[in-house]
């Protein structure tokens, strides 16, 4: 057990790496930059480690892919109380967050997945807590080598996936001929084209839910008005 605040002991959790599963949603802080390697989709094994000039080539044939690890404390709603993990980054979670500090960052993570396609996890920044009040940041080598069996992981890869390019947008009201055809349609002018109208929507669209007829209400309330 483990003091948190005055008077609370809190039960003891393991330090795992926290990898943003389908459909759920996690509040992280980092504590510290993370690190990324290259690592493999083995069947039935999940990721695991390329190591390089050494990877059996077992592993190394299957597709690889980058992941970032970093310290970091979860957020937990029913417990009011964060616990330390090693978060794990995507590749598109790194787009999100490459080129900033992260120690003291806290971002919703959340990894919608309605149907059986792929789907990216995704990050929310929430808030910038004060560095200098939160936890050390710690090693994260022992906790990938045990979830490893043994395997010593060179962090220091960086993503090589290139970043995507994002477009602000350019304010318009377009071609000429598009705002001709955002104009108001022409209203029927005709009877008989009241009348086709009328058979289209089952009553005179000129008569309001009381019974009179639009065009004199209007009239007689200017009529009204002005009188």
């Amino acid at each position: 057990m483990s003091n948190s605040g005055e008077g609370v002991r809190l039960p003891k959790r393991p330090v795992q790496i926290l990898s943003v599963k389908d459909n759920t949603t996690h509040i992280v802080r980092f504590l510290g930059d993370y690190k990324g390697h290259m690592m493999h989709h083995v069947p039935r094994l999940g990721s695991w480690p390329c190591l390089g000039a050494s990877c059996p080539i077992s592993t190394h044939r299957h597709r690889s892919v980058w992941k970032g690890f970093g310290p970091a404390e979860e957020f937990f709603t029913e417990l009011n109380a964060w616990y330390l993990c090693v978060i794990e980054v995507t590749e598109a979670l790194d787009e999100s967050l490459r080129g900033f500090p992260m120690r003291g960052q806290t971002w919703l993570l959340t990894h919608p997945r309605p149907t059986d396609k792929q789907t990216p996890v995704m990050g929310m920044f929430l808030q910038h807590d004060d560095p200098a009040a939160l936890r050390p940041a710690f090693d994260v080598g022992p906790v990938l080598e045990r979830v490893y069996r043994g395997v010593k992981m060179d962090l220091g890869c960086a993503n090589p996936v290139p970043p995507r390019i994002v477009d602000e947008g350019e304010s318009d009201s377009g071609p000429a001929q598009l705002q001709a055809e955002r104009r108001e349609p022409p209203k029927p002018a005709t009877e008989e084209q009241w009348a086709q109208l009328r058979k289209m929507i089952g009553k005179d669209p000129r008569v309001g839910n009381d019974g009179q007829h639009t065009g004199q209400r209007q009239i007689n309330g200017k009529a009204a008005h002005h009188g």
